[in-house]
């Protein structure tokens, strides 16, 4: 695979991921995404182009 081709693939993978704000902070009073909302969305629109999602919870010092 290209890097053409792998950034046309994340331009469309960023067009249709549509990730509604399903969660709610009583206190700040507004409405919100969380991580598992945006995975599940995203999770068969990476399938239907091949792709794969790798996250790391690696603590980095910038």
């Amino acid at each position: 695979m290209t890097e053409k081709n792998i950034n046309n693939l994340l331009v469309e993978v960023q067009s249709e991921l549509k990730a509604p704000k399903s969660q709610y902070n009583s206190f700040g009073k507004y409405n919100y995404r969380s991580t598992e909302d945006i995975l599940e969305a995203l999770k068969p629109i990476l399938k239907e182009k091949n792709l794969a999602l790798v996250v790391l919870d690696d603590v980095v010092q910038v």
